[in-house]
């Protein structure tokens, strides 16, 4: 399960580093392209941890209408989501 958390952030690094690499280049066809790939990639990849976040465990968020709705999904089995 480690390699697959490695994984995960080797790939939301990637995304961030192919955004900021490739910023100066954006006027171009290809830089624009590159670009959007990242940017999208990074935004999808943030977005799909935060649902899952949300789904199985607390991150800590100290905003109180956010906090109180994390980890939809219990622990135990026998135990309502809701």
């Amino acid at each position: 399960m480690k390699s697959v958390y490695r994984l995960a952030n080797i790939s939301l690094a990637l995304a961030f580093t192919g955004t900021v690499a490739s910023y100066p280049f954006r006027h171009t066809i290809t830089g624009g392209l590159i670009q959007a790939a990242c940017e999208a990639a990074l935004v999808g990849g943030m977005a799909d941890w935060f649902a899952v976040t949300a789904l199985f465990r607390h991150p800590g968020i100290p905003l109180r209408p956010i906090s109180r709705r994390m980890q939809i999904i219990s622990a135990s089995p026998r135990r309502p989501c809701f």
